[in-house]
C-alpha cells in the first residue's frame, strides 16, 4: 500500500480496536490488520502489546487506558 493510504491519526478508534480484537482472534497476520484498517504494522503491533493480558486481546480495557 502507499503513504498516502495510511491513517494518519495517532488515536485508535474505538471500532477500530474492535476490528483489531475480530481479525486477531480470525489469526489474521499485524500486516493483514494494518493494510485492513489503513494503519502501519507498528501501529497495531504496539496495540495489541498494550492491550494482551493471558494470550487475549482486550479493546475495551485498551480503550479505557487510553483515556487515563
Amino acid at each position: 500500500w502507499r503513504n498516502s493510504d495510511i491513517n494518519f491519526h495517532y488515536h485508535l478508534a474505538i471500532q477500530e480496536r474492535q476490528l483489531i480484537f475480530l481479525y486477531h482472534g480470525l489469526h489474521f497476520t499485524i500486516r493483514w490488520i494494518a493494510r485492513l484498517l489503513k494503519r502501519y504494522p507498528t501501529t497495531i503491533s504496539r496495540e495489541l502489546r498494550r492491550g494482551t493480558y493471558g494470550g487475549q486481546y482486550f479493546p475495551i480495557a485498551t480503550e479505557r487506558l487510553y483515556h487515563q
